[in-house]
């Protein structure tokens, strides 16, 4: 049941932290983008953060699910198939990252500089964690934990197994 509470209020955090992201920069920054001086326009920004918005849309989901359920194990094992996603993005990672950096005007900076003070997203990003390539990044920092919880179980069902034999 610890286990359960872990993974049930990192879910929730990591959702939140998405739908601020996406909420309070992606959209914004769509909708600025010509006036960021973003090279390929709202259609890059896109291209940029598509992945960050699937991910949110099964996140939310995924929570609803866990939110109910006694045990997270199974729908754990019966969602596992998200990983591909993840998959998906790392494979597009580079490219992502290369796209960011041509980034680099006056205008783009003071507004994610502008949206990252927003009381919301300080509300909900840690201070030391206000950088959008973090965010980038956060993705493969979930996948992590994801890991280290089922690695966490399997040591528990190890013992459990070890005290009955």
């Amino acid at each position: 049941e610890q286990y359960n509470h872990q993974l049930l209020t990192s879910e929730d955090q990591y959702v939140n932290e998405l739908e601020t992201i996406v909420t309070y920069i992606v959209k914004p920054l769509e909708k600025a983008a010509t006036r960021c001086k973003i090279p390929g326009g709202e259609q890059e920004v896109k291209q940029v953060f598509k992945y960050l918005n699937s991910m949110l849309q099964f996140h939310i989901t995924f929570l609803s699910v866990i939110r109910e359920a006694i045990s997270v194990i199974p729908d754990l094992y019966k969602y596992i198939g998200f990983i591909q996603m993840y998959d998906d993005y790392l494979m597009q990672y580079d490219d992502i990252l290369k796209i960011f950096a041509t980034w680099r005007s006056m205008e783009f900076r003071e507004f994610i500089s502008m949206r990252l003070k927003h009381k919301n997203v300080k509300k909900t990003i840690i201070d030391r964690l206000d950088s959008l390539p973090w965010y980038l990044y956060r993705p493969f920092d979930r996948i992590k934990e994801y890991h280290r919880f089922l690695k966490d179980i399997e040591k528990i069902t190890k013992k459990s197994d070890d005290s009955h034999s």
